[in-house]
């Protein structure tokens, strides 16, 4: 049984009208990397690339903010529907651990790096025709 929801494996993210133009910004940023960039432990080599970048360009390849503000519901609208899953369960976990020990803020932490990861995550789906459950 297939997946129908992955791209197929010749797929040119430029030329598909459905992928927004700052998806195609970002994913060429991540292939002028090598298809190795994490938002959120950068190598020496992103670091360079993204100090070339204006602040505003720079922040939004480091992460995406409706990622930050809706987590698991804006996976889901990429199609990114295994990471929802983990992620809601592990946001669900944090925020516990976090009431346990009085430190609400804790589930901040786990949203900024739901946030770095999403245009990673987003790349390897519609580029690399990976789609798994881990985070």
């Amino acid at each position: 049984m297939t997946n129908t929801t992955l791209p197929e494996e010749n797929y040119d993210y430029q030329q598909d009208p459905k992928v927004k133009e700052k998806w195609k910004k970002r994913f060429a940023f991540i292939d002028k990397l090598g298809g190795k960039y994490n938002g959120f432990l950068q190598t020496k080599e992103s670091r360079e690339e993204l100090k070339k970048l204006p602040i505003w360009p720079r922040i939004t390849m480091q992460m995406s903010f409706l990622a930050f503000l809706f987590g698991p519901v804006y996976l889901l609208i990429l199609g990114l529907w295994k990471k929802a899953i983990v992620c809601f369960l592990i946001s669900c976990v944090v925020a516990i651990i976090g009431l346990m020990i009085h430190f609400r803020f804790l589930s901040f932490f786990f949203n900024m790096y739901v946030a770095c990861q999403t245009i990673f995550w987003y790349y390897e789906f519609k580029v690399k025709n990976k789609h798994t459950w881990s985070l």
